[in-house]
């Protein structure tokens, strides 16, 4: 006998409607069948009161792991404890696939080396295969350009990837993310610590700078060499804080199915003109601004250039950013619901999952409001709850009395 479970009584967001009152039917880990009726509640049978039902949140780029790590300077936790904390905040967050941005990178300002991304990677494999994960647990994979040994560490990596998912990125001053000097400023602050003056913010400048221009010659090497491995391994690119439609142009032909963070409006269309999907972080549209001065998550999202939305580095802004852009009129809730679930599945390959729809995966999030504002009652990942809160957690465990007490009759 199949296992079976039915969530009744439901708002279900569908990926072509809304149903009121209706009921997903799961059976081993799958949705067998969306039903626009409702049934009693009983044995097996779950009584969502009405609530919301969202296909589970797929989420490509999040940096959360970093903090989760080492969440202070000289405050470093084992990489499965982290790890397996971060699991469940994220499920309690509404993620049921999650793509922990991995820096393949030797910066020792923040942190980031070459050898501890690959062990990271390993960590976030072996949890994915464990029977303690609450969510589907990936890797994005980023790739610095001008790290010397990089790429061979992220290949590496990408043995024990399910998915091999690249992010190409170039962190120095005057170009990309910081094409504005008085934001880069602003960073260089950040992780010289304290109160610098600035006669050290121009020193660390400098010093960027300097490098940069060493390093110039060995980008384009770097790049072409990820472009024939990509096509050796079928890696899944995505471009990363393009700046210019000339950017953008380059690592479309290099093969970048995705631009992650367009910094202008001028490099988001011209990515929109070349067939690439175009990625904004959520916390971007929550706040309604980038923190670094470039382009603005909504304005691209007003104007049709925003396909999904990821976390960056803050999982809650994900569902909240859906119900803002469907508040201010940006996007109905099936449009929105699309950018955190069905676009992202779609973007890597991941079929299987993303849309309440038979026979995909019955990663499920049931959402309610409070004060305003939605929040996660509850997280299934095939079927199964791996977290529940407030007051519907409650009603599950009233429910699982009532089931067993029925069995037991």
């Amino acid at each position: 006998m199949a296992e079976q479970l039915l969530l009744t009584n439901a708002t279900i967001v569908a990926p072509d409607r809304v149903i009121d009152g209706g009921t997903v039917v799961v059976e081993d880990g799958l949705i067998a069948e969306v039903a626009a009726r409702g049934y009693p509640a009983g044995p097996g049978a779950l009584d969502l009161g009405g609530r919301l039902l969202l296909p589970g949140i797929v989420d490509l780029h999040n940096d959360a792991l970093e903090k989760e790590i080492a969440p202070r300077p000289r405050a470093a936790f084992d990489r499965e404890f982290a790890l397996l904390h971060l699991d469940r905040k994220l499920a309690a967050a509404g993620v049921t696939t999650e793509f922990h941005a991995v820096y393949f990178a030797d910066r020792d300002d923040i942190g980031r080396k070459v050898d501890h991304a690959e062990n990271v990677a390993r960590s976030v494999a072996a949890l994915r295969g464990s029977a303690h994960a609450a969510i589907d647990n990936q890797v994005l994979h980023r790739l610095d350009v001008r790290t010397t040994g990089a790429l061979d560490a992220l290949l590496d990596a990408l043995e024990f990837a399910a998915i091999p998912f690249v992010s190409l990125n170039d962190h120095v001053p005057g170009q990309g993310q910081f094409n504005d000097m008085v934001a880069y400023r602003a960073y260089a602050r950040s992780f010289i610590g304290g109160t610098p003056t600035e006669e050290q913010v121009d020193a660390v400048i400098a010093e960027r700078l300097r490098r940069a221009a060493e390093t110039e010659g060995d980008v384009l090497a770097t790049i072409e060499a990820v472009a024939t491995q990509a096509k050796r391994r079928g890696m899944i690119l995505c471009s990363h804080d393009d700046d210019t439609p000339e950017r953008v142009e380059l690592m479309h032909e290099i093969g970048c199915t995705i631009a992650e963070f367009p910094i202008t409006i001028a490099a988001a269309e011209h990515a929109r003109a070349r067939g690439m999907l175009i990625a904004m972080g959520a916390p971007n549209a929550l706040q309604g601004r980038s923190l670094s001065g470039n382009a603005s998550a909504l304005d691209l999202q007003a104007r049709g250039l925003v396909d999904i939305l990821v976390a960056d580095y803050h999982a809650s802004s994900l569902l909240a950013a859906v119900f803002l852009i469907v508040a201010q009129g940006l996007a109905d809730l099936l449009t929105a619901t699309r950018l955190v679930s069905a676009a992202p599945a779609e973007a890597i390959g991941m079929a299987d999952r993303g849309a309440i729809t038979a026979g995909r995966r019955a990663d499920l999030i049931v959402v309610e409001e409070h004060g305003g504002l939605p929040i996660v009652a509850a997280t299934f990942l095939r079927g199964v709850t791996s977290y529940a809160g407030g007051p519907f957690a409650a009603a599950l465990a009233g429910a699982r009395r009532s089931t067993v007490g029925a069995l037991a009759d």
